[in-house]
């Protein structure tokens, strides 16, 4: 079931081989002309901008190496004060121990026995008398009087022990 097709004509057959000839080669000359183009003119694509990359990437350097900058000086402080602390400690505790020594030393000094010997060694005897004597306060003055700046009267001698429950509070460790 062929629909019958209209019989053409020798010319117009011509004239249709003639239109696809022009027309292939219009087509060729295009696509030269399009090779040509394409090899004279560079071609051109569409990046990103490498600059904002580059800008994040520079300030979060920057940033981590000021933070590092910031920890390495902050830990050379540590170690300055820390090394200030270990001397202090250190100078404290020769200080107490020295303290120590002293105490022992006047301890020793102090004893019973000691006085015993070096009086003994001075000629000195021992008392026979177990009372003491009381003075009264008026002769007191006379003798204060009568010898008068000999003794420094204008100001009373000074207590060996006025010092010892402080030094000893400090000792244990207590605020003097």
């Amino acid at each position: 079931m062929h629909a019958a097709q209209p019989q053409r004509t020798k010319t117009q057959l011509r004239d249709d081989v003639r239109e696809g000839a022009r027309r292939e080669a219009a087509s060729r000359r295009s696509t030269r002309a399009a090779l040509e183009a394409a090899e004279e003119r560079p071609s051109l694509r569409v990046v990103s901008r490498p600059r904002r990359r580059v800008r994040a990437v520079a300030v979060v350097f920057g940033m981590t190496f000021a933070v590092m900058l910031g920890v390495t000086a902050l830990e050379i402080r540590l170690a300055q004060h820390q090394l200030e602390i270990d001397r202090i400690e250190q100078s404290v505790e020769v200080a107490r121990n020295r303290f120590t020594d002293l105490r022992k030393a006047n301890a020793s000094l102090r004893s019973p026995e000691r006085l015993l010997a070096e009086a003994k060694a001075m000629g000195m005897v021992t008392g026979r008398a177990k009372d003491f004597a009381t003075v009264s306060p008026e002769t007191a003055t006379m003798v204060v009087l009568a010898a008068g700046n000999m003794l420094g009267a204008d100001e009373p001698p000074e207590d060996p022990f006025a010092d010892h429950e402080r030094v000893k509070r400090v000792n244990q460790g207590a605020a003097p």
